[in-house]
């Protein structure tokens, strides 16, 4: 199981990135690298994650040199802290808050609020739980044709129990058998984090002004939204600024 990175073992890992070609290295490629080379094992999105680093990094030096000025927009904008971004490995693990705190050295209450109230850790969460069950939706998908052939030698055979039912989970996984699409992880983006908050008080807002329309007006419904939306991109960009983001 991948474990969550120390900040000595970061930083010998990005070291070593750096001295890669990482135009042909996926995430996967990256993550056997550093189990081979530093015999650290860890999650693809981890991987995919330092990779994105090392190439923002690049960009930024390379803005800097042309540009001939102090600090650059992403310098200000504020980033993940390495006590966030393990926090993060911990709770993808299924580890409570107080477990996760605990390992990084911050308090469960730090940890409740980087996950309700922190629109770049609840963006960076739901990024990186999603690339996890896209891995694992291909990962069963890749198992399919061996289940298909489990339950076609039960047709003509004995019926070992385990290998049906083993083979009928990846079947529904693969949704070849009854719906059991992978749960959304949510916004992916601390903008698309604070959208989300800001519609929600927004329509609250107007919704205490006076009723807008019934349950039986798609018309006003519509206007609603509308409204919502103008009102909520109307504080967009104060909302960013004092999130750090802008």
């Amino acid at each position: 199981m991948a474990t969550p990175l120390l900040k000595e073992d970061r930083a010998k890992i990005l070291g070593y990135l750096k001295q890669q070609d990482l135009s042909d290295l996926t995430g996967v490629k990256i993550k056997e690298l550093v189990k081979d080379n530093f015999g650290i094992n860890i999650s693809q999105p981890t991987a995919s994650k330092l990779k994105g680093e090392i190439l923002e990094d690049l960009d930024d030096s390379s803005l800097s040199e042309k540009t001939d000025v102090g600090a650059t927009k992403s310098d200000k904008i504020r980033q993940l802290s390495i006590e966030q971004q393990n926090a993060i490995d911990h709770l993808l693990q299924g580890k409570s808050d107080r477990v996760a705190a605990e390992a990084v050295g911050v308090s469960r209450q730090t940890v409740w609020e980087w996950r309700n109230h922190d629109p770049l850790f609840i963006a960076g969460l739901n990024r990186e739980r999603s690339e996890l069950w896209m891995e694992a939706r291909g990962r069963l998908k890749l198992m399919a044709n061996r289940a298909l052939d489990v339950l076609e030698q039960q047709l003509d055979g004995d019926d070992p129990k385990a290998s049906l039912t083993a083979a009928k989970y990846i079947l529904q996984g693969t949704k070849l058998l009854g719906d059991t699409d992978l749960p959304a992880a949510g916004p992916i983006t601390p903008e698309a984090v604070i959208m989300e908050d800001l519609r929600r008080e927004a329509r609250q807002e107007l919704r205490k002004q006076k009723p807008m329309y019934s349950e039986f007006d798609p018309v006003g419904a519509e206007v609603e939204n509308a409204r919502v939306e103008t009102l909520a991109t109307s504080r967009l960009n104060e909302a960013l600024k004092k999130a750090g983001l802008a």
